[in-house]
């Protein structure tokens, strides 16, 4: 499977099972995820609002890219500058990515 430039192996976590007709819901952590400087690398957030809590600052936004969370959350210092209505190119380890069965809500991933 393919997000927007991260490439997930579903064998690592489909167990046997055919994902191919399967509803997917994909989860990472706020602190999982990682601002890439370079556009080609990272998932495009818009951010919609910063909320500053001193050492840390939570990031929310939206992502309009299809087969993608369309809301996002994402942790990062303090010390980082993200504004309002900035555009702001995310990833993560893929060892960092949830997967669950939207219909069951099992998880698939270890």
């Amino acid at each position: 499977m393919r997000l927007s430039g991260l490439t997930l192996c579903a064998g690592a976590w489909a167990g046997g099972r055919n994902l191919a007709q399967s509803n997917i819901t994909v989860g990472v952590r706020p602190e999982a995820w990682r601002i890439e400087k370079d556009s080609e690398h990272g998932l495009p957030v818009q951010v919609t609002v910063v909320e500053e809590l001193g050492s840390d600052a939570y990031v929310y936004g939206t992502c309009g890219v299809e087969g993608t969370p369309s809301n996002v959350i994402i942790r990062v210092s303090g010390r980082d500058h993200v504004q309002k209505g900035e555009t702001v190119f995310v990833t993560t380890d893929p060892r960092h990515v949830h997967v669950f069965d939207t219909d069951t809500g099992e998880r698939l991933s270890d």
